[in-house]
C-alpha cells in the first residue's frame, strides 16, 4: 500500500513539474499527434497494400503513418490488388464518424 501511495506522489510531483515548465496549452497541444489526423478525409492518400486476407479483404497502410484502413473484397478484386502494391485512396468517415472507409482507389 505504501508503495502505491509513493508512486502516486511521484506521478503528481512529475506532472506538476511538467505543467509548470510548459504553461502554454496551445503550444503543448501541438506536441500530441492524433492518429486520425494522419488520414485526410476526401484527399488522395498514398500508401501500399500490407495484407491480403483469405476472406478477400485487404489492408492499406498510408505512407504518412497512422492507422491502417480495410479494403473491401470487391475493390481488391476489381483493381487486382497485390501485396506490397503502391496505391492511392480517397476516404470518408462512416455514418457514426468513427471508422474510415475507402471510397476510391487509384493505381500509381
Amino acid at each position: 500500500m505504501y508503495s502505491l501511495a509513493f508512486q502516486v506522489m511521484d506521478l503528481v510531483l512529475w506532472f506538476k513539474k511538467c505543467a509548470d515548465q510548459n504553461p502554454n496549452y496551445s503550444a503543448n497541444i501541438n506536441h500530441w499527434k492524433d492518429e486520425t489526423e494522419s488520414v485526410t478525409i476526401g484527399q488522395w492518400i498514398g500508401g501500399k497494400i500490407i495484407k491480403l486476407a483469405e476472406n478477400g479483404y485487404g489492408t492499406f497502410q498510408p505512407n504518412a503513418g497512422g492507422s491502417s484502413i480495410s479494403i473491401i473484397p470487391s475493390m481488391v478484386s476489381n483493381f487486382n490488388l497485390k501485396l506490397g502494391q503502391a496505391i492511392e485512396v480517397r476516404t470518408k468517415l462512416d455514418s457514426t464518424g468513427t471508422k474510415t472507409l475507402i471510397t476510391e482507389i487509384r493505381l500509381t
